[in-house]
């Protein structure tokens, strides 16, 4: 009974430990607001904030360069910067003992010093414009630039790309591991020198459309850890997850602040993440040395755009805030707060409590499916059984029983029903494709009738997924723009989709009549089919003997020629 009140009481002071985060006040620190850098357009956040080995904050903003002084906090104009392009991102190399810059999408690399005019270009690159919001460091040892995920040209990335100082290059980090981290745009991060390894946590994933136009994103929550040792990754866990982790928005258009810092004498990695609770900042910790870490109950007021600090001598986390100025379109910097952080011991102590908490939740949840799965087998037993028997049915008539693109048709024209959908597709006169006897070339473009086609074409020989590379490289391999070349094939894709739908809508419903998954050797790319389902398909080559030549007659390109050498094999086996 002693016992049983000791670990009562015990539990509840534990969490009135954590909840004790909530009542630790928020500190603003006035400054003059007159003299105070002002960026110069609010459509682009141009501040970058780099700290440096003496605890000195350089703001660079705009054209101008400042220092924030503390004790008290006052702003300082250093002088004027003629940067080249209007979105930087920039670090101090305690290597060279010089800033380096570079594009926030990738690509051109300088060096500055105090004093210097304008940066100096340093690299042999051109604009990438691949990795647009990725989070980056640079290796103290080495003066390498390293950059994680980001995103342009209409997708995600999930690589780190490296610039090389001696070769004044870019390259691609290989890894030896099968799972890694999704993409991803906006991440937190955070580069740990003594087991030189990185950092990664949430940030969010354009999965659908071009993340430029679109608000189609999936937050993501997740934290992985990058040894540049070993080149592995691993995912780590973070307990005491809020439901919804928000989005960071607007990460499209600018380069997003990383918001992370490293205690290196305690091994505490701090982060700042957006929240659906009211619309604030929370704080997330992870303890480097017993690897995992968790969301803190803490809240800080949020404004679009922010950047981190944090301050070992007085254990504080300073939060500085860019908002617009009332009465014009600028940017200000016209708040600074802080907030003193637990002792290492007191966030060990949260992060067990918290880990408790979760695994007990997860244990009570455990138990209750357990339960429910005892009681839902006879009702898992009957549709296992009833499915099996309707799978059979469906295959005695010779229908697929799964809704993924598995082609099934029929030669026998006479066998079909009435109200059947008959696609019939010619490949040695006139070329044409109808649908139930009706023409309907009308509907599609010369390059996406011959998109379809050829899709159609490899889904009769079974080779049904055909690679992004090998698609572009048949039908727009005379276009050396990669931008334009994947907005008119993923244009020539949504079209062919739409139109087949408008078609086939009074028959047969299906969401997407050419489907995609991501490609085997490599999970950053994509692989497209037509899913003809349950459709009845008539062509005209059968296994006899026709002339190369007259495959596809008045048609020519990459596309023909990989049928004709196609179909000599076919039409002989």
């Amino acid at each position: 009974m002693f016992l049983t009140v000791f670990i009562a009481c015990l539990y509840a002071f534990s969490f009135e430990l954590a909840d004790s985060l909530f009542r630790k006040p928020i500190i603003e620190h006035p400054f003059d607001l007159t003299i105070a850098p002002v960026s110069s357009d609010s459509n682009i956040v141009d501040v970058v904030m780099i700290e440096t080995p003496d605890d000195s904050l350089w703001f660079f903003v705009g054209n101008q360069v400042w220092q924030l002084q503390r004790n008290p906090f006052k702003w300082k104009l250093l002088g004027e910067i003629e940067f080249s392009e209007t979105q930087q991102v920039g670090a101090y190399d305690p290597y060279s003992k010089e800033f380096l810059f570079w594009s926030s999408s990738v690509g051109r690399v300088y060096t500055w010093k105090p004093g210097m005019n304008a940066p100096i270009s340093l690299d042999k690159s051109d604009l990438h414009r691949t990795q647009f919001s990725h989070y980056s460091f640079v290796d103290p040892n080495t003066g390498n630039i390293y950059a994680f995920g980001g995103g342009g040209y209409w997708q995600t990335r999930g690589y780190i790309s490296k610039y090389d100082r001696l070769i004044k290059e870019w390259s691609i980090v290989p890894i030896n591991s099968e799972r890694y981290p999704p993409p991803r745009m906006a991440s937190r991060g955070a580069y740990d020198t003594v087991n030189h390894q990185l950092h990664i946590f949430g940030g969010y994933d354009y999965r659908f459309s071009r993340a430029d136009l679109s608000n189609e994103s999936v937050a993501l929550g997740d934290y992985w850890v990058f040894d540049f040792k070993s080149s592995t990754w691993k995912e780590k866990n973070l307990y005491n997850k809020p439901r919804n982790n928000g989005i960071y928005l607007g990460a499209y258009q600018h380069q997003y602040p990383s918001i992370s810092n490293v205690d290196i004498e305690n091994r505490l990695i701090w982060y700042l993440m957006n929240t659906d609770v009211d619309e604030s900042l929370q704080l997330v910790v992870f303890d480097i040395e017993r690897d995992f870490g968790a969301y803190l109950p803490v809240y800080f007021p949020s404004v679009p755009f922010v950047q981190l600090e944090y301050d070992e001598d007085n254990n504080r986390l300073f939060v500085y805030q860019l908002t617009e100025q009332s009465g014009n379109k600028n940017n200000v910097i016209n708040k600074i707060l802080s907030y003193d952080v637990p002792s290492a011991s007191e966030v060990r102590r949260i992060l067990d409590e918290l880990r408790t908490k979760d695994e007990n939740r997860t244990t009570s949840l455990t138990g209750n499916v357990n339960v429910v799965l005892l009681l839902m087998l006879p009702f898992l037993f009957i549709s296992f059984w009833f499915f099996m028997y309707r799978r059979k049915q469906l295959k005695s008539k010779g229908q697929s029983a799964t809704s993924l693109p598995n082609i099934q048709y029929k030669l026998d024209a006479n066998q079909l029903s009435t109200d059947s959908v008959i696609l019939k597709v010619s490949f040695t006169d006139s070329v044409g494709v109808w649908i139930n006897d009706k023409k309907i070339n009308h509907l599609f473009s010369l390059k996406e009738l011959e998109l379809f086609l050829w899709l159609f074409w490899k889904s009769q020989i079974g080779k049904l997924f055909q690679s992004t590379d090998v698609i572009e490289d048949l039908f727009w391999a005379n276009i050396q723009n990669p931008d334009y070349v994947r907005k008119q094939r993923n244009l020539s894709l949504k079209r062919l989709n739409t139109q087949l739908n408008e078609f086939f809508g009074g028959t047969i419903k299906r969401q997407d009549w050419i489907v995609d998954r991501n490609a085997y050797y490599d999970k950053r790319k994509k692989e497209y089919a037509l899913h003809l389902d349950n459709v009845n398909i008539t062509f005209d080559l059968g296994k006899i003997n026709i002339p190369e030549t007259d495959v596809l007659p008045g048609y020519s390109g990459k596309w023909v020629d990989d049928i004709r050498s196609e179909y000599t094999i076919w039409s002989h086996s």
